[in-house]
């Protein structure tokens, strides 16, 4: 394969060469940088919200066995449900993060689309941008695509206009494959042209 052209300082898509192919790691060194801020804090509320978790459960417990009071047990319960919802938000944001990577081989084109991301939590505009097979519930599940397709039989990779902004595919098996979930439309041109290079190569 041909040498490498440098990475732009506005492309932040980590790219490692060997005898094996070239290797395109999407863009998760924004969101790393998220995960290092938020990893101590969610921890703490994390063990703070497991103790109330159980302070709740037990005391429920208690007064389920001596003298139940209905308005008080349903407070109770709701409560504890409350907390198993933000205990499964916050596991979700502290589980660890695979990033999207593209490896393009001396005969076929790898891609494993990793981890959701962070931003289907929390960015009701990234959820609109980004249609995702779960609906509104697709930062919750992974829904990873790991697929490896011969040079010959790949499919077109092209741009579609979605909600403001161009979004980069993959026709593979008459499905759109989302690429570079995570990129910014500079991003997805720069790897586009990096694709297309490989295939005339």
């Amino acid at each position: 394969m041909s040498q490498l052209p440098p990475v732009p300082d506005e492309i932040q898509i980590e790219v490692e060469h060997d005898i094996g192919g070239t290797t395109y790691r999407l863009a998760l060194t924004r969101e790393r940088t998220y995960y290092i801020i938020t990893f101590p804090v969610f921890l703490i509320l994390h063990c703070f919200f497991l103790l109330f978790f159980i302070s709740l459960s037990l005391r429920f417990l208690r007064l389920l066995i001596q003298a139940p009071d209905v308005f008080y047990l349903l407070f109770l319960a709701g409560s504890i449900a409350g907390t198993l919802w933000i205990l499964f938000n916050m596991y979700v944001q502290m589980r660890p993060q695979h990033p999207e990577i593209i490896t393009l081989k001396e005969k076929a084109f790898c891609l494993d689309s990793g981890s959701s991301s962070f931003k289907r939590l929390y960015s009701r505009y990234f959820k609109l941008q980004h249609p995702h097979p779960y609906g509104l519930l697709g930062g919750y599940f992974r829904n990873r695509i790991q697929i490896e397709i011969d040079r010959q039989n790949l499919g077109e990779i092209y741009r579609l206009p979605h909600r403001k902004a161009k979004l980069l595919y993959l026709n593979y098996d008459g499905k759109h494959i989302e690429i570079g979930e995570r990129l910014n439309d500079t991003e997805r041109d720069w790897l586009k042209e990096r694709i297309r290079e490989w295939r005339l190569a």
